[in-house]
């Protein structure tokens, strides 16, 4: 009999722990939040905000269950959107719905295993940067039913010097 170490079992699932962590850290920041079997995930590819250099915001949202189709429908706003507020004077700076008018889904449907993915550009400005104090900005990632607010989640950039 060949003798077995009883670690070795636990070596596979630190292994992919560790594959799984590597991935997430090259993709950028993010944060993901569960409604029903929906899985929403918010991530943008930087930490620190610069004037003039884009960042890049995606927002999913997939069915996590293997056996329902979800059905979300909101007759005055999007059923998903992005948001970029100001955490310090709580002002929406964009939405992604205003600069896609046209691409607004006022009802959608997920499959198992399905997602549903929009995603954003935002270029800070002079304006946007705080100097001498801790500034804040969040990128929400929505989901509204019947025009409101059921789940979000979001990511925070430092848009100023003093970032911690």
């Amino acid at each position: 009999m060949i003798p077995r170490n009883r670690n070795v079992r636990y070596l596979f699932p630190l292994m992919l722990v560790l594959i799984l962590t590597q991935v997430a850290c090259e993709i950028g920041e993010g944060r993901s939040a569960l409604y029903n079997h929906l899985v929403l995930r918010v991530e943008s590819n930087r930490t620190r905000a610069e004037i003039g250099k884009p960042i890049h915001v995606r927002f999913s949202i997939t069915n996590g269950g293997t056996q329902y189709t979800y059905v979300v429908e909101s007759t005055d706003t999007p059923v998903m959107d992005i948001t970029i507020r100001s955490r310090s004077s709580g002002s929406v700076n964009l939405t992604w719905s205003s600069q896609n008018p046209d691409k607004v889904a006022h009802r959608l449907e997920w499959k198992p295993g399905e997602s549903k993915v929009i995603e954003m550009v935002w270029t800070p400005t002079q304006e946007d940067i705080l100097i001498g104090v801790v500034h804040i900005v969040g990128f929400a990632g929505l989901l509204y039913q019947d025009s409101k607010i059921i789940q979000s989640t979001n990511v925070d950039v430092c848009a100023s010097n003093v970032c911690r």
